[in-house]
């Protein structure tokens, strides 16, 4: 029965299922639109001793909830349900479900990152409706989410992803993540787009980077909108964009721009180096920046190196870390997606000099 009412989940109406997977007491399962033939969403659900399930759904944008079913509801669908949550013996969240039928109701989790965070490395979440609290003992949590993330990455390459009108905001995240553009509102050509799309690739390739999606300027952050290509998870964003000849005033110039607003955005302790050098016989200006705040630390990289048809490219890349610790064993288990890899700040400078199309 409670998978049945799982089924609800499915980011589409009319979902079949393409894959499946088992991990410890989880099932697992890849939906697409019977429509369309896109990739909707990977769902994992466990049945617990009070006959309630519950349930993990990872979207195309990884954007992911928390479900439970039980046969014995009576739900109104459409309803919201104010209750808060927590894991062990942290602080409670409050948080609204939404009835998605007589038997299930889900809740968005915040896109911040600290909660994931802790979901994969927790002993257990309790849930508390103001009525009852449920206790749920998370066991696999940390391979779980590294499984649907690896399960998203893989089926929306197979079969696409839809448009993302619907997509949860992104504006809760640390506006600390993600600084790298010095305008949000700057024009962004089609020709640049390919272009600038290219030099992305390739410097991920460079750098054996996994795990990030390109993303258009409908699924981005505001401030990432005006950048030529930007490429994302919940913990890393890399980005290339490119600078006409005679809309800068001089690679120093933009690196100090881009570091300004990072300091701008941050919301704590904020520190930053930049520099120049003589790579391949191109001069290659860099940079670096820290933001340490309550909950997260953000690191950024950039540099800027000269395009063969004049401007620049200027290459970033950021990575947050939550704060916080956890009981679950596993503790490097990737969460959405993998993050393959530590880059040095050396390696960037490198990556960067041997991107440019």
């Amino acid at each position: 029965m409670a998978w049945f009412y799982f089924c609800a989940l499915a980011a589409t109406a009319d979902a079949r299922i393409v894959e499946s997977f088992k991990l410890g007491g989880w099932r697992g399962d890849a939906f697409v639109n019977d429509q369309s033939g896109r990739f909707a969403s990977c769902v994992a659900i466990a049945r617990y001793r009070n006959n309630i399930s519950m349930s993990v759904q990872v979207d195309a944008n990884y954007n992911w909830w928390i479900a439970f079913s039980s046969p014995g509801w009576s739900l109104k669908p459409g309803e919201k349900i104010a209750l808060r949550y927590r894991i062990d013996e942290d602080g409670w969240q409050q948080g609204t479900a939404t009835a998605m039928s007589t038997k299930l109701a889900r809740i968005p989790m915040p896109a911040g990152g600290y909660f994931i965070s802790r979901f994969r490395r927790g002993r257990s979440l309790s849930i508390d409706d103001q009525v009852n609290t449920f206790r749920f003992t998370l066991t696999n949590t940390a391979r779980l989410l590294s499984s649907l993330a690896k399960c998203v990455q893989k089926n929306a390459g197979i079969y696409g992803t839809a448009p993302l009108a619907n997509a949860r905001s992104n504006n809760s995240r640390p506006t600390a993540q993600g600084t790298m553009s010095p305008s949000s509102k700057m024009p962004r050509k089609p020709e640049f787009i390919i272009e600038a799309s290219q030099a992305l690739f390739n410097l991920m390739g460079h750098l054996g980077v996994r795990g990030v999606n390109l993303r258009n300027k409908s699924s981005r952050r505001p401030s990432l909108k005006g950048i030529h290509a930007v490429a994302t998870n919940d913990t890393r964003t890399l980005v290339a964009h490119i600078f006409e000849r005679g809309k800068y005033r001089s690679e120093k110039a933009v690196l100090t721009s881009v570091i300004s607003q990072a300091a701008k955005n941050c919301p704590g302790d904020f520190s930053s180096n930049t520099g120049s050098q003589r790579r391949g016989g191109a001069e290659l200006h860099y940079g670096h920046s820290t933001c340490r705040a309550d909950k997260f630390m953000v690191s950024e990289l950039y540099a800027i190196t000269r395009r063969k048809r004049g401007g620049i490219y200027t290459y970033g890349l950021s990575d947050k870390q939550v704060r916080g610790g956890g009981g679950g064993s596993d503790e490097n288990a990737s969460v959405s997606p993998p993050q393959s890899v530590f880059v040095s700040a050396e390696q960037f400078r490198i990556a960067a000099s041997q991107s440019s199309p």
